[in-house]
């Protein structure tokens, strides 16, 4: 079935530029973020939140584990247990800040600090999916979903007892 569905569907560049928005459906895509967070609201926290972002990272670069790091460091209670994952997140859909840190980085990659309002977050990209990739998954699973319903409605099961 995988064969034989997902190397017929096509997606066209219109279906695509309808997806993204409008926007440049080539620029932008789906990834699956880690975060640190580190706490700055006021002027001087900012300077303390990037020398314990820079601490991490060093750490991440000796070979930590991000999970363990993200737990140890992360001051956002919503991810920190969860090794700081923020899921699948399209990139037009993100804060500037954080569209701009991920340009061009690669799954594994662990983007520079950089701040937001919020404080100082360091990233890890998981994985990154293009806007095709996503668009033609989503009609594979259409397909596969009709395909699984036809099966159910020509079977007859009998029980006996």
């Amino acid at each position: 079935l995988d064969v034989a569905v997902r190397g017929k569907l096509m997606v066209s560049d219109e279906e695509l530029k309808e997806f993204a928005g409008g926007g440049d459906p080539d620029a932008d895509g789906f990834y699956h973020l880690r975060q640190i967070f580190f706490k700055a609201t006021a002027s001087g926290e900012t300077d303390e939140a990037f020398k314990n972002a820079a601490m991490a990272l060093e750490e991440l670069r000796a070979g930590g584990d991000f999970d363990e790091v993200a737990a140890r460091y992360s001051e956002d209670p919503a991810t920190a247990g969860s090794g700081g994952d923020l899921g699948f997140v399209q990139r037009s859909k993100m804060a500037p800040e954080f569209a701009a840190a991920v340009q061009g980085l690669m799954a594994g990659d662990i983007a520079e600090p950089f701040s937001t309002t919020a404080g100082v977050h360091l990233i890890r990209v998981e994985t990154v999916r293009s806007l095709r990739e996503v668009l033609t998954e989503k009609r594979f699973q259409s397909k596969y979903f009709d395909w699984l319903r036809g099966l159910r409605e020509k079977s007859f099961i009998e029980i006996r007892l």
